[in-house]
């Protein structure tokens, strides 16, 4: 591992040595090492010219493709840091970012409306003059890129990362060995840290950038063909797109040679699938923070016993150090659980902004060098006997619940062990001035009662840390940059309070009979004598499953269009009652 390079340096080896290969691909576009390195050195030009120097924040406001691979090159070699904006964004965050990192120059496509006192730099692939190559005296401690996180205040919060981390991070021994003759797929947004890795790995050894189509826009089996098609042989997926796509087709990414997933928690099912079909490749469960770029854990995935509650995170990959810490930094014994501290030489620098910012969480090492410092992660881990890493959930996701702290992750896992769960999402809310457990799950079959459910887990975890609400959906909300997206679901539960709090009890014992069968058909809780049954959910196929229940109950013959006619349950309470 050399963390001894700059960014430009690491691509000047590789241009050396495969200036014909392909560097870079799009559905458009295919780029040699020869031909990025021209197109990166035109727009560096470019940049130098308007003044940009060692220090400086460069936007970069672009679709995904091969044009950002020239732009983040191009900004490397004129000595600034990228700071990539996906092209998704609001306008608003977009401006924050902007705003936030300093920057006065963006490179876009052009059209692109920006901030007052922002310059567009409008580029495109069809620029192909000559230039001669910038000279810029880097250092590997120079800024290379800025990425934003979110912040704990609402505010994202720009990250400094140095050429000397990510160099690091693209040579890294402790991840899938790649070639020259790799195909590394790019599915990450630009703003996520997944296309440091995605990006800087390939170019290290000649390796080829293949931009993919974004995820959402394929089916699993649109997926396969096009990681075939493209001959793409690894990938960065991340675990909760992994856990959806292989619930419909397991051999989706059989065709790589290398396999790694990150970013969430990676279900132990979702591993026995992999594993169980044709996928032969090396396949890896990734763990780190933004803050120590991308990656500071791995552990390669080779069996999953029938047992296993979660995957582990692995232990620290080459060059960094991790320890498990309790309030006072002193190291818990194995076993125990603690906080997670990463040192070495993914540490970034620290964020912009505020001093103070940085001094929370990038703190001097308990136990390294004078001068070292350590990435305080606020990630609850522990050492199993194997001295692997496993995450336990976040210190600041831990919550009273009825005078106990819980962890909505440890609750999550509890979930996960019934059979005929998915996927599993754990929120807090507050209702009545009381916080309380609102799970969500994605379920293996259309046989999983949220009442049965709601016993297994009473059986596998204590009394305050069974949710109070347990929510059958049929796909687990996601954002942009493929994490589960916890405001929808606060949105999917705030609907739900809604409908909850405009309850009319039942009155009758055909009411109640209903309320039963309305919440076991449908795999909700809390059905009221006033709700609809189309408007909770229910659909044709399951309007037939209700009369043929309501006639072997009562012994009446109920018409094929009584549940349409009459979808209250109140309403259809009192046409069972007059055909008795």
């Amino acid at each position: 591992m050399d963390s001894t390079l700059t960014l430009p340096e690491l691509f000047a080896a590789s241009r050396s040595r495969h200036g014909d290969r392909p560097a870079v691909s799009d559905d458009d576009t295919t780029l040699t090492y020869a031909e990025l390195d021209a197109r990166s050195d035109l727009l560096a030009t470019v940049l130098a010219g308007k003044g940009v120097q060692v220090g400086d924040n460069v936007g970069i406001l672009l679709d995904r493709g091969a044009l950002v691979v020239v732009a983040m090159l191009a900004v490397a070699k004129a000595g600034g840091a990228y700071l990539s904006i996906d092209a998704n964004y609001p306008a608003q965050r977009r401006d924050v970012m902007l705003r936030d990192g300093g920057v006065k120059l963006v490179i876009t496509r052009p059209g692109t409306r920006l901030p007052d006192g922002v310059e567009a730099i409008e580029w495109s692939l069809d620029r192909d003059e000559d230039a001669t190559p910038v000279s810029t005296q880097l250092i590997p401690e120079d800024a290379a890129c800025v990425l934003y996180t979110s912040g704990s205040t609402g505010e994202p919060k720009g990250i400094v990362f140095e050429h000397r981390n990510i160099a690091a991070l693209a040579v890294n021994p402790s991840l899938p060995k790649l070639t020259q003759d790799d195909k590394v797929g790019q599915i990450s947004s630009v703003s996520f840290d997944g296309i440091t890795l995605e990006v800087w790995s390939a170019l290290a050894v000649g390796a080829e950038v293949v931009v993919l189509p974004r995820m959402g826009s394929m089916l699993p089996t649109d997926l396969q063909r096009e990681l075939k098609r493209r001959k793409v042989s690894m990938m960065l997926v991340p675990a909760t797109v992994l856990n959806e796509v292989c619930r419909v087709d397991r051999n989706t990414f059989a065709s790589l040679k290398h396999l790694c997933s990150g970013g969430d928690v990676i279900l132990p099912a979702t591993c026995r699938a992999i594993l169980g079909g044709k996928f032969k490749g090396d396949f890896y469960n990734l763990y780190g923070p933004s803050e120590i770029t991308t990656a500071a854990t791995a552990f390669q995935i080779t069996e999953v016993p029938d047992d296993a509650g979660a995957i582990p995170i692995g232990t620290a990959i080459d060059g960094y150090e991790t320890y498990v810490v309790d309030e006072d930094k002193q190291p818990v014994q194995r076993g125990e659980a603690g906080e997670l501290l990463v040192g070495g030489i993914g540490v970034a620098r620290g964020y912009l902004g505020p001093a103070h910012l940085t001094a929370e969480r990038f703190v001097p090492s308990p136990f390294g060098a004078a001068g070292t410092r350590v990435y305080a992660t606020g990630d609850r881990v522990r050492e199993n006997e194997q001295g692997q890493l496993e995450f336990l959930g976040r210190l600041d996701g831990q919550h009273k619940i009825r005078g106990h702290r819980v962890e909505p992750a440890e609750v999550e896992q509890g979930i996960f062990a019934h059979p005929q769960v998915r996927q599993a999402a754990v929120i807090v809310e507050e209702f009545d001035g009381d916080r309380r457990l609102a799970a969500f799950v994605v379920p293996s079959s259309d046989d999983l009662s949220t009442v049965e459910l709601r016993e297994f887990v009473t059986t596998k975890l204590p009394p305050h840390m069974v949710p109070a609400s347990f929510t059958v959906i049929q796909q687990m909300p996601l954002t942009s940059n493929g994490k589960r997206d916890r405001d929808a679901l606060v949105e999917l539960r705030s609907r739900a309070v809604q409908r909850i709090a405009r309850r009319v009890e039942p009155e009758t014992d055909t009411e109640r009979w209903l309320v039963a069968l309305w919440e076991r058909l449908l795999n909700i809780e809390d059905v009221g004598a006033e709700d609809d049954f189309f408007e909770l959910g229910g659909h044709s196929l399951l309007a037939f499953r209700a009369r043929s229940a309501i006639a072997r109950e009562f012994g009446i013959k109920v018409d094929a269009g009584v549940l349409f006619e009459h979808s209250t349950l109140r309403g259809l309470a009192r046409v069972i009652e007059e055909a008795k």
